[in-house]
């Protein structure tokens, strides 16, 4: 065992060194808590409030820092579009604040993908047309 990894475990000794590698190994331990739960479910969104309602409601656990640090930007998401709100635009990122029913684009965005819509449909429309002429 190396003079490092005894001071690791004793718990005392080169706090510079130890701090950083405790935070790192916390991180990647919250990196593959992640993946590990993508992998079983690939919707984020839907673990983490699947994780809310578990940790706040049915069992009030102590152990939330996982939560905060594995999803918490979709936590966080989820409580702008909840409580104040608000919503990304799923185009360009802008934030949209007080979005119509089911909204998830900007003004700007939402026209330019229904000209997209658009174009796709009536190129579909033409390659039928065609298909039946010949």
């Amino acid at each position: 065992m190396s003079k490092i990894q005894r001071e690791f475990q004793k718990g005392s000794g080169i706090k510079t060194f130890r701090t950083p590698f405790v935070y790192k190994l916390k991180q990647y331990i919250y990196i593959v808590i992640r993946q590990k739960l993508l992998e079983i479910y690939p919707d984020a969104n839907k673990i983490a409030d699947v994780l809310v309602r578990y940790l706040f409601g049915v069992k009030d656990s102590k152990y939330k820092r996982t939560l905060w640090e594995s999803f918490g930007t979709e936590v966080v998401n989820s409580i702008r579009k909840n409580v104040h709100k608000e919503i990304d635009c799923s185009g360009c990122g802008v934030t949209v604040y007080e979005p119509r029913q089911r909204q998830i684009r900007c003004d700007k965005c939402q026209n330019k993908y229904r000209l997209s819509q658009d174009k796709e449909r009536k190129r579909k429309v033409r390659q039928r047309l065609n298909d039946m002429s010949a």
